[in-house]
């Protein structure tokens, strides 16, 4: 059951939205490449070779620097894209202090290290947990999340 607001009262932002999902490294990659005219252009940009952005596409990492140089293409927020391609550790160092951006905790550290499958496994555990804005805990196992990733969901 979501929380009513009194009329003319300002609604909470847990109240109102909810967290905007990461994205993937691919799925950041695929934005970008709609914006060149071809993958080669958009390596040519990123400084890396176009066989690395086919890869990315097909869902592996991305190397720190090209990961600012991404974020600058797509104008989003440089911690944004380095958390999403498994640089949290160093987008913590690096932007400490920025407005909005938490000091690094030693969970991050510990999710740093995970394998990127395990990594993704582990935030759709806590993304369950913590349910949809409003609506609070709900339970998860590790078998609902590897469904949900898989794109089976319950």
């Amino acid at each position: 059951m979501k929380p009513s607001v009194r009329a003319g009262a300002t609604p909470k932002p847990s109240e109102t939205t909810s967290p905007a999902p990461v994205p993937t490294p691919a799925e950041l990659m695929q934005r970008a490449v709609g914006l060149f005219s071809s993958q080669a252009a958009l390596a040519a940009r990123l400084e890396v070779s176009g066989s690395h952005v086919s890869r990315v596409l097909k869902g592996t990492g991305l190397g720190a620097d090209a990961c600012l140089r991404l974020a600058d293409i797509l104008g989003e927020d440089r911690t944004v894209v380095l958390r999403a391609c498994g640089h949290a550790a160093l987008s913590s160092r690096l932007f400490a202090g920025a407005a909005g951006e938490p000091s690094h905790t030693r969970e991050q550290d510990i999710m740093d290290r995970l394998a990127r499958s395990d990594r993704l496994l582990v935030q759709g555990l806590i993304d369950r947990l913590a349910g949809p804005a409003g609506e609070g805990y709900q339970a998860a196992s590790v078998a609902d999340v590897t469904a949900s990733q898989k794109g089976g969901g319950r």
